[in-house]
This record gives structure tokens, sequence and C-alpha cells, in this order.
């Protein structure tokens, strides 16, 4: 993990550096503050924070969009340039798929998609517009303006925009939000296929994604970098139970409800994952069952402790059913993920 590196020695094998970055508007002028990480060659970092956080404004930066108030970007071990050096604001190996999808209206869906590499053939641009109109469902649209298609659609377009250009870095704020899941495995598919850029930055809200795709997390807080850790790291050891919550579920213990569920004292914050319904462990009460899936998450109180808890069940429990809840005991691949 990098947090503070001398901006003079860059980090080896890094494709994108930041080094206490700053950032504000006239109205909002704490906007980013200090931000420091480094991204590596074949990483996907994900960003992830309530919004309002920067989580947007950074990616801006990252893309050359905005001027840095304070700091310093790198690219590829050299000075990344803002639009007060730059008469286009923008680096030509780092694009950025925006949540406003950035679509000329009254564009054809592919002029629009080629509009970052107007140096492809013909034939060039036939083939690859074929292959993204399939894999990105968009032979329904072929020919239409972006400003006729739909918010899943104009979203679809700007990716495939962003993945034509073949970026060295590509960054994602929230590329998922209008895509059915159908489509979106697609997306996935498509983005660890031979369209994969060397390293990309990932914003989004959805814990399943930022779970699937990224390596490492940065977790933002009012503009600045609060934790920063593998996925793992932090879905398991989140700082604050805010933290924990932005990855899904989790419950925050005393460390004598720790202790009586057969944790350490010092294990806080623990996933439904990490519980089960045994013969010993706490006395609690079902509050509720709700069917996800896969599972039922199951919601307790433990009187003793006067706490509410969350875990996984195999069915739905009916209200007011009284059962003990443990730790839950590893099992083949699931005992990799219990806190030690």
């Amino acid at each position: 993990m990098v947090l503070n590196f001398n901006e003079l020695s860059p980090v080896k094998n890094a494709v994108l550096e930041a080094h206490n970055l700053s950032f504000g508007y006239e109205a909002q002028p704490n906007v980013l503050k200090r931000v420091s990480f480094s991204l590596k060659e074949g990483e996907v970092l994900g960003i992830i924070g309530k919004s309002g956080s920067g989580k947007t404004t950074l990616l801006k930066l990252l893309a050359g969009l905005l001027q840095p108030a304070s700091g310093s970007l790198r690219y590829d071990g050299k000075p990344l340039d803002g639009p007060r050096e730059n008469l286009v604001p923008g680096h030509p190996e780092i694009k950025l798929v925006q949540q406003d999808f950035d679509l000329m209206p009254y564009l054809t869906i592919e002029d629009n998609m080629v509009k970052h590499n107007l140096s492809l053939s013909e034939s060039m641009r036939k083939r690859t517009l074929g292959q993204l109109r399939r894999q990105l469902d968009l032979s329904k649209v072929k020919g239409k303006k972006a400003k006729a298609t739909s918010g899943g659609q104009k979203q679809r377009v700007a990716l495939a925009s962003a993945l034509i250009a073949k970026p060295e870095v590509l960054l994602l704020d929230e590329p998922f939000s209008n895509i059915d899941y159908a489509i979106k495995q697609d997306l996935l598919a498509l983005l660890k296929s031979d369209w994969k850029p060397k390293a990309a930055v990932l914003v989004a809200h959805e814990p399943s994604d930022m779970l699937m795709l990224a390596d490492r997390l940065l977790v933002m807080d009012k503009g600045r970098v609060v934790q920063e850790g593998t996925v793992q790291e932090v879905y398991h050891q989140p700082l604050n139970r805010n933290i924990g919550q932005l990855l899904g579920p989790v419950n925050e213990l005393a460390p004598e409800l720790a202790k009586a569920l057969g944790f350490k004292e010092i294990d806080r914050f623990l996933r439904p994952s990490q519980l089960e319904v045994g013969s010993k462990g706490v006395a609690a009460k079902v509050l509720d069952s709700v069917f996800q899936g896969y599972a039922y998450l199951t919601s307790v109180l433990v009187p003793t402790y006067d706490k509410e808890l969350q875990l996984w069940t195999g069915s739905k429990l009916a209200r007011d059913t009284e059962i003990y809840v443990q730790k839950k005991t590893p099992s083949g691949w699931e005992g990799v993920f219990q806190n030690k």
C-alpha cells in the first residue's frame, strides 16, 4: 500500500500517481484535501464514499479536465498537465466515462463511438463498430442519433467511445448505473477481454460491482482518503461502521458481545456471513427474515446486550423465533474469509 511517496521518485510500475492533490470551487473550496495514491499497471482501483465525498472531482482531475489547486499528478512517470497547460483539456492515453455520458446528441451512435479515434481506416471502423454493437447490445439503435436513445444505451455508447480510443488508463464514473443485470455481465466480460486497459479507476455505489472488479480500494469522506487497502482488507476490516456499510451489511459489536459470540474483543465489525444459527453463543429473537436470492438476510435482537445483528440463514425464520447466534464455523473456502 503506497500512501506517502517522494514526488521525485515515482513508484515502480506506477501508471498514475497523485501526490497531495487538493481542489476546490469558489463556493466549495475544500472538495479534495491532500489526496495521495498510486495506480499500478494491471490494477483496478475502486473509489468508494458517500455522495459528495469528492469521487467524481478526483476522476476529472485524473483525466486532466480540472486543474489541481495544489499537489501534483504523474502519468507514466511524467507530470500530467491540466487545463492550464493544455489548450484542449485531457490526455490522449486517459479516458473518462462520465455519468452524463458526454455524447454529441445530434451525431449517430457510431460517430459518437469513434469520436476519440478518427484515424481508423474505413474497414477497421466498420469491423470495430460491428463488434462493439454486438457486444454492447446496440444493434437495435444502429444509425440512430444519440438523443434518440435511452439512458442505458447512451451509457454503453459512452463506454464504447472510451474503449475504441484504446486508452492506457480507463476512468469509470458509475458505468453500470443505468444498465440491467444481463447487459452488465456482458460489459464486465468486455472489460476483462482484449479491450482491457493497462489500468483502471472505478467509482460505483453498488457493492457487488466494486467487489467483483476492484483490486484495491480508496475510501473517501469529505474530500479526504480515510482508508486504503485491498478489497478484502477494507471489506473485513473497515475503520468504522460507515465505511463498512459502503460494501454491504455489517454488524458493529461491543467487545463483550464479540467475545460472547466467539470472536476476539478487538473484532468490532463483522459481516453477516461470519455468524450462524447454532447451539451455543448468544440468545437472540428473530425480528425479520428477507429473501435475497441465495439466502435470507435475517435480523435478530440480542436482548442481553440490547443489540440488533444480521446474519444469513438458509431458510426464512418466523418473527419472534428464539435462536442462538454464534461465530460461523469455517468450512472449505469460507474459512478463508473468517477473521482470525
